[in-house]
């Protein structure tokens, strides 16, 4: 991990893994440089990640774009992210941003292996971590016409997908094969999941969710809301819920707050 400033720096040809900017980088040279499991923050300019081996080959796909903490979001905007195999994205402003035929796979981070330690920044807690999360935007400004250019939306297929602490409202969701997607803690209001596979779908904090859209998914479609309320009891107060229902979600909070003591 780099904190220094490296301007106007040579690094073509170079084969970088595992390496972190944390510094300016105007006039540094990045042409024909091979980056593996990097995490990039907007110290990077376009064009100096479109004169890397990656971009040339249009794989992204253990590059993780990313926000500094503490600074606001990553300023990708504008970038062309079209054709290109992609992976993940935090806390980023991809305002404009390009993203036709771009295909979001899995973080290739089986390799790391080290244990992680307590710092934040740390690139190999950060795999650690996003291992899990695997694929998609948390905390991005993004819009569902972005989305709907991806391979992924085209071919229906949003497994694995992480949409977290977005806003999501009016979204449109329908058909979509969402199998273990994540849309925690975000706007939900209106939101379309009608004939969508939800199945462990995760909901965690999420606002503005109504019982009455996860009826209309193909994986809710012949239960009651009681099943909702039940299904979902821990982690979602739904938007449309009498007080008797409110009650009843409480109530088995409560419980399962005294079965795990």
């Amino acid at each position: 991990m780099l904190y220094t400033t490296m301007t106007g720096q040579s690094f073509k040809g170079f084969e970088l893994e595992n390496v972190t900017f944390l510094g300016p980088l105007e006039g540094s040279d990045f042409s024909g440089a091979r980056m593996h499991r990097m995490k990039i923050y907007d110290f990077f300019g376009m064009e100096q990640m479109y004169s890397t081996t990656n971009y040339r080959q249009r794989d992204l796909s253990t590059l993780l774009f990313s926000g500094l903490a503490g600074f606001g979001k990553g300023n990708f905007t504008k970038w062309d992210f079209a054709d290109c195999d992609v992976a993940y994205f935090l806390d980023c402003d991809l305002t404009g941003a390009r993203f036709e035929n771009s295909i979001f796979l899995r973080t290739k981070a089986t390799r790391i292996s080290a244990p992680p330690t307590g710092n934040p920044l740390h690139l190999r807690l950060f795999y650690s971590m996003v291992r899990l999360a695997d694929i998609g935007f948390d905390g991005c400004i993004v819009t569902e016409s972005q989305l709907q250019e991806t391979a992924n939306w085209k071919r229906k297929d949003l497994r694995g997908m992480h949409l977290k602490d977005m806003n999501l409202d009016g979204w449109d969701f329908s058909g979509m094969n969402m199998d273990r997607a994540d849309l925690s803690g975000s706007s939900l209001k209106g939101t379309k999941f009608a004939g969508a596979n939800v199945f462990g779908l995760t909901l965690k904090g999420c606002k503005g969710l109504t019982v009455s859209q996860l009826l209309e998914s193909k994986t809710h479609v012949s239960r009651t809301r009681q099943d909702i309320l039940r299904a979902y009891y821990w982690y979602v107060d739904f938007a449309d819920r009498t007080e008797e229902e409110a009650e009843l979600q409480e109530s088995m909070r409560r419980m399962h707050s005294k079965d795990g003591r």
